[in-house]
């Protein structure tokens, strides 16, 4: 069939601009997890991936309160839960004294205003 001319994949196209921001995103947190395993500190990489899925369990909930649709919320879910993940890691990595790389001079600043956009997307765009 014709990719272009489903419906299917029209309607699908605004959730994947957001997926792939949010990817985007978690790039400008830097090699947070790499760090954290090249440095010997897999088992606290590990829990910064369970605070990432608590995270996703409790906005998800929290945001279908809001009413918005299912897939909307997921989205937004996922966007926060990446911040907390990522956070926890930056968060780690600075106790342990070890380097933060960003890739940028913003720090933390840049990707926590992208998760909010991304936020803010999936009301307003999803």
């Amino acid at each position: 069939g014709n990719i272009q001319g489903d419906p299917r994949f029209a309607a699908f196209a605004p959730f994947m601009h957001v997926l792939l921001f949010i990817r985007f995103v978690d790039l400008l947190w830097g090699p947070q997890h790499e760090t954290l395993v090249s440095n010997g500190k897999t088992a606290l990489d590990a829990l910064a991936n369970l605070a990432a899925v608590a995270a996703w369990v409790a906005a998800f909930t929290a945001v279908r309160e809001t009413g918005l649709a299912p897939v909307p919320a997921s989205v937004a879910a996922m966007a926060l839960a990446s911040a907390v993940g990522q956070g926890t890691r930056n968060l780690t990595l600075q106790r342990a004294g070890l380097a933060r790389v960003y890739g940028h001079p913003f720090g933390p600043v840049l990707p926590a205003a992208g998760t909010a956009a991304a936020v803010a997307a999936s009301y307003l765009y999803l």
